[in-house]
């Protein structure tokens, strides 16, 4: 597998829950211990200056009715969103500290029986680093931590995908990188690399009301 875990375990096709397409492929995060916790892709991703980027992932609430995403291309440089996967609410923002990554835009969109393909749009710095993600307390403005998480704290992910440009629909990757009508998907992925069993298929439906950077047509949208 190639993520790497901070005081969170991961349970591969967890039975809690059904995934999006109705299967046993979701993972389960477990917090182990009160404070920092996340997940973070385990491989250093080459960031371009000024490159755009969107990282995205499917969400469902645990015990944790809270979780964030992070893109961090150099250390110190970085964006937040943070979503309430309660109330369908996202806060999103630049992590203070950082100099050349912005946000661009950050959503969430709801696909039925609790879950919610969560998003985060950056405009990056050049360098190495890395996308993270994991169950929170609460949503807040973006601090210079927002995976503040309590000890058993958990909730369901599903379909992983780190893409150029805007929001793109998601194309399942296993050994390389993919492309789809609008660009290409999954572009940190080398040949012979597994996303675990975070995967899904093309097609689901997403509410929609707002326009993201891409073009595409996706709900809850923030800046």
């Amino acid at each position: 597998a190639v993520w790497a875990k901070a005081s969170t375990t991961v349970t591969a096709n967890t039975t809690d829950t059904t995934d999006p397409n109705g299967t046993n492929t979701a993972e389960k995060l477990t917090t182990s211990a009160t404070g920092t916790a996340y997940v973070n892709y385990g491989t250093l991703i080459s960031f371009t200056q000024g490159g755009t980027y969107t990282w995205s992932m499917y969400a469902k609430a645990g015990t944790a009715s809270c979780f964030a995403l992070n893109i961090q291309p150099a250390y110190g440089d970085r964006v937040s969103a943070e979503y309430n996967l309660s109330t369908g609410t996202v806060i999103g923002g630049a992590v203070p500290g950082g100099t050349t990554t912005t946000l661009v835009g950050c959503g969430m969109d709801a696909v039925g029986n609790g879950w919610y393909r969560c998003w985060l749009t950056a405009t990056t710095a050049a360098g190495s680093g890395y996308t993270y993600f994991g169950p929170i307390n609460t949503i807040t403005t973006p601090s210079t931590d927002p995976f503040t998480s309590t000890s058993g704290n958990t909730c369901y992910v599903w379909g992983a995908q780190l893409n150029n440009g805007g929001l793109t629909t998601y194309v399942q990757t296993t050994t390389a990188a993919s492309s789809n009508d609008w660009t290409t998907n999954n572009i940190s992925v080398s040949a012979g690399t597994t996303y675990d069993s975070m995967v899904d298929v093309p097609g689901i439906a997403a509410v929609s009301s707002q326009a993201d950077v891409g073009g595409v047509t996706r709900g809850n949208y923030a800046t």
